[in-house]
């Protein structure tokens, strides 16, 4: 694990991130040691920094750790995931972030999950979840640190013994899956859930509605899309 630029095993407990959730995070693939839509990563984590107004500028040293980080891998591990985490930084008692002006970024190496290989070949058996997402535009989009909706839907799907959940906001429109956006073609017509109110806007989402629009295909942006 890297924090801040150094390895390292520990945080501050006082450390937002642990305290509140208060911060963001990206997961990037990383495929025979090379980086797959590095930009894009860095520009959502920029933009969720902006919308939870986090005052983090180091994005050169994190660019430097990220590909320090990856500089010892070997032949058994060129395939993994990065998690890039910024925390609001160090504060006391209360949600009040007033004198939180030092973030902080923490880098940590994950095994590439083996089971998504099968599921692209096999597909994915789909149920829909009891649990629903909450309606919040500040937070739409952004993958923020506060997931207790994802942690609930999983720990639902436990029990079950589908691979993956539709998901609906409160209202009962479909907004993505567990862990995943979501696209459907109904009567010749692509459709994909808008995400103004609830939902994260995934990186590869955004790559797919790029070639929606590169193969001059129209993609419909649902608002009110119901499960029935």
């Amino acid at each position: 694990m890297i924090v801040n630029g150094q390895f390292q095993t520990e945080i501050s407990i006082t450390d937002r991130a642990l305290q509140y959730g208060d911060g963001c995070f990206t997961t990037i693939a990383c495929r025979n040691g090379c980086l797959e839509f590095y930009d894009d990563h860095i520009q959502r984590l920029k933009t969720s920094c902006h919308k939870l107004a986090i005052q983090f500028s180091a994005w050169e040293e994190l660019t430097r750790s990220i590909h320090a980080s990856l500089q010892n891998l070997n032949d058994q591990t060129r395939d993994l995931v990065i998690k890039v985490l910024i925390s609001r930084g160090q504060g006391g008692r209360g949600y009040s972030p007033k004198g939180c002006s030092t973030p902080n970024y923490i880098i940590t190496h994950h095994p590439y999950p083996q089971h998504y290989n099968q599921l692209q070949q096999n597909g994915i058996k789909l149920t829909v979840s009891p649990i629903q997402l909450a309606k919040q535009p500040l937070l739409a989009g952004i993958k923020h640190l506060n997931r207790m909706e994802q942690v609930l839907i999983k720990n639902d799907l436990l029990n079950s013994d589908f691979d993956d959940a539709l998901v609906c906001d409160t209202d009962g429109a479909i907004i993505e899956s567990s862990i995943a956006n979501c696209f459907w073609k109904q009567d010749g017509q692509w459709f994909t859930p808008d995400l103004t109110h609830s939902g994260v806007e995934g990186v590869m989402r955004k790559q797919v509605i790029y070639l929606f629009e590169k193969h001059g295909i129209n993609l419909d942006f649902v608002k009110k899309m119901y499960w029935s």
